[in-house]
Order: C-alpha cells, then sequence, then structure tokens
C-alpha cells in the first residue's frame, strides 16, 4: 500500500492493482495522469495474488480489515468521498470494497463480477485456482445481486475490451443494475 496525500484533498481514490502490481500502465504513469495534486491516492498491490480477497497484510488479516484500513484512512485525512478504481483481477476485489466502504464511485476496466463456482459466465485458469478459492472463501460471489442491494457506490462505470469474450461477458452481467453504465472499447482486448 502506497499513500499519496494531497493538502485539503476532498476524495480518497482507492487504486486496486492487477495480478502484476500495475494498472496496466506503472503506477508512476499512471499517478501522472489522476489529479493528484487534489485528490489522495491510495495504490494497492496484493503480493500474495489473491484478488485483495485475503486482505493485505498493512492492514491486517482478511477482507474485512482492508475495507476498515480504507475507512480509517479516509477518517485520519478527514475525507468522506471515496472512490475505488479497478483492473483486470484487482476489479473484482475492488467492486465488492466499493459496496462495502461506502464509495461514491467505482470505475473498473475489464473486470470479473461473478465468481461463484457455480456461474455460468466463462473464467479463466487464475480465478479458479484452487488455492485462490480456499483463501477467499466466501467471498467468491456473484456481484450482481450484491450491488443491486447496496447502496453504494452511486456511480459505476465498467470498460471491457470488445475483442475478450470473458470480459465482455462479465461487464454485460451487470449492465441491468441501475447505476452502472458499461462502455465497449472497439478492436481491444484485456488492455482497456
Amino acid at each position: 500500500a502506497v499513500l499519496c496525500p494531497a493538502t485539503g484533498a476532498r476524495t480518497l481514490l482507492v487504486v486496486f492493482a492487477s495480478l502484476y502490481g500495475n494498472f496496466w500502465l506503472s503506477f508512476p504513469v499512471l499517478h501522472s495522469l489522476l489529479p493528484s495534486e487534489s485528490t489522495t491516492i491510495l495504490y494497492l498491490k496484493d503480493p500474495a495474488e489473491m484478488m485483495f480477497l485475503a486482505g493485505l497484510e498493512r492492514f491486517g488479516a482478511g477482507f474485512d480489515a482492508l475495507c476498515e484500513g480504507i475507512r480509517a484512512i479516509a477518517r485520519e485525512h478527514a475525507i468522506d468521498d471515496i472512490r475505488v478504481m479497478g483492473f483486470s483481477s484487482g476489479g473484482f476485489g475492488g467492486l465488492l470494497a466499493a459496496t462495502r466502504v461506502g464509495a461514491s464511485s467505482y470505475l473498473g476496466f475489464s473486470i470479473r463480477t461473478d465468481l461463484d463456482p457455480q456461474s455460468a459466465l466463462p473464467n479463466d485458469h487464475y480465478v479458479e485456482r484452487t488455492d485462490l478459492r480456499a483463501a477467499a472463501g466466501g467471498l467468491m460471489i456473484d456481484l450482481k445481486p450484491v450491488l443491486e442491494r447496496a447502496p453504494y457506490p452511486r456511480r459505476c462505470i465498467l470498460y471491457y475490451g470488445a475483442n475478450s469474450s470473458i470480459d465482455e461477458a462479465h461487464a454485460r452481467h451487470v449492465e441491468g443494475v441501475g447505476n452502472f453504465t458499461v462502455n465497449r472499447i472497439p478492436d481491444c482486448l484485456h488492455n482497456t
């Protein structure tokens, strides 16, 4: 976890990295594109490669501790507007965290929305790993019913590449949820 505070910031942006510890772009490049002078930014990487669902050592064991850690940083900096971004393998955990920390918005790129073992949606070998399923346990769920009931995040935008059938299926799965906007990027794979 790397925190980049901005003096007088009214927004905390939490960035959930991919399996490779980046956002397709490196964090330094991404940081140059974000409003870092007016927004406090928390960059998160999961070296255990558990999609953040097993939590992060920095905040304590488990996903609940991760969410409480995010809320604690917001309180410490007197910020009441939490926003979340997630890419690829960081997207599912980021979206679930957004529902739990009361995020005002979520921006996702090429994310998974349904990890339920009984899901009909396609997945890849990364999310089907037995070590991930064992570590994440009850968090390997379909997020659609959660999102339909949760008051947060109030606004969600997802992007997926038209040439990635897995990403498209997961984005379109939540397309009917009231606060979601789903955007297709033509001639693009996973690197949205």
